[in-house]
């Protein structure tokens, strides 16, 4: 029997057509089986009706249940047979079965039971319309979580071949920081001969090299430790000025060159901060050497000390490209290069170090109007408040 032999009266098909429309316009599988669950009385009466989606290991997973309350024990029924035999023993005598298909395979499956009456051809043909509608939603929902679960696998896929690259970079900068190391051991062997045959006017570049060169060992040694330095004694006591100047003299060869560049520097006096040369020294290299790479035409770089309150700053100002608004707070990330020429390293591993001892490293850009990069420390008044910082 086809549902194209039978008729339904005007008023039922008015009501069909209406909830068929609602179940197909619904927005997810929750407004569809609400829309469903509220008309399934008028559509059905007096008729049990139970809907069960197919699960793995031949069990069911109960959609909904209209016409009846639901009790423990149907709650424990895994099976669509096994649900229909405790039906029957509810005093359900009249029971059907009717298969959710779709796409060629079984869904689940709609079963309605009536204690007394039997089913008429139109109620069967009626809840054959409700099945195939049904059908397609559950084939909908299903596609739809596959769909969600490929991108899901995707982005996994994706998220451990970027820490697989990340991995074999880090082996890659473990072994190039090895062998660096070995190489500035024997610059500062040569450098440390030399000083000793050369003129007086040699001498600042020399130990200038010889700085630089075991600064370099030192951050190479924190590389190789794969952790940023934790003293285990006191914290030493650094003169930002002095390191200022440091800093100015080991970047002289990027700056001095460039007849379009010019270098000024507002040194105030300024009270001690706790903090390691070579780490400050490190921190300060970087913001000058990218704001150098900020004036490829030239400009004007100011590195200024001053205190405010409790803390001691460093100010590293350039006059070139500046920063976008929306780039500024991921500069500080690892990898994300300002320049085409830069690792991408620099600014997070100098935010790191400044954290480290208590302070902050901030930047203030606008595009085309230069870029200032401000370290704050907190400054060291007193030996007692050294006493107490320890």
């Amino acid at each position: 029997m086809t549902s194209a032999t039978v008729s339904y009266p005007r008023d039922e098909f008015a009501e069909l057509t209406s909830v068929m429309r609602l179940l197909a316009e619904a927005p997810d599988r929750r407004a569809f089986f609400a829309t469903l669950r509220e008309a399934l009385p008028r559509l059905l009466p007096a008729t049990r009706i139970n809907i069960f989606m197919n699960e793995p290991r031949n069990s069911s997973h109960q959609l909904l249940t209209s016409g009846a309350t639901a009790s423990a024990a149907q709650a424990t029924t895994r099976t669509t047979t096994g649900f229909a035999q405790w039906l029957s023993s509810q005093g359900y005598s009249a029971i059907a079965t009717l298969p959710l298909n779709g796409a060629g395979q079984q869904l689940g499956w709609l079963l309605l039971a009536r204690r007394h009456d039997p089913f008429e051809p139109d109620t069967l043909a009626l809840a054959g319309q409700l099945a195939a509608l049904i059908s397609l939603r559950l084939l909908y929902e299903q596609r739809d979580d596959m769909a969600r679960r490929d991108t899901a696998s995707s982005l996994l896929e994706q998220h451990l071949q970027d820490v697989e690259a990340l991995r074999q970079r880090a082996i890659l900068a473990a072994g190039a920081a090895h062998d660096i190391r070995n190489l500035l051991m024997i610059i500062v062997g040569y450098a440390s001969l030399m000083e000793h045959n050369s003129p007086a006017v040699l001498q600042p570049d020399l130990q200038a090299i010889v700085r630089a060169a075991n600064d370099g060992q030192q951050l190479i040694r924190r590389l190789l430790a794969a952790q940023m330095p934790k003293p285990a004694g006191p914290m030493p006591i650094t003169l930002l000025p002095t390191v200022i100047r440091d800093a100015i003299k080991l970047t002289q060869p990027f700056w001095e060159a460039r007849a379009d560049i010019i270098v000024k520097t507002m040194l105030w006096p300024v009270p001690p901060t706790c903090g390691n040369a070579v780490e400050l020294r490190e921190v300060l290299i970087n913001l000058i050497i990218n704001a150098l790479a900020a004036m490829p035409v030239g400009g004007t770089l100011t590195v200024r000390s001053f205190a405010s309150g409790q803390r001691v700053l460093v100010a590293v100002a350039d006059t070139g490209e500046g920063i976008a608004h929306e780039r500024q707070h991921e500069i500080f990330q690892p990898f994300v290069a300002l320049h085409a020429e830069s690792s991408g390293l620099g600014l997070s591993v100098s935010r790191a170090i400044i954290e480290s001892y208590g302070g902050t490293l901030t930047v203030e850009s606008s595009p085309g109007a230069g870029a200032t990069f401000t370290l704050a420390l907190p400054a060291v008044r007193s030996l007692a408040m050294l006493s107490d910082d320890r």
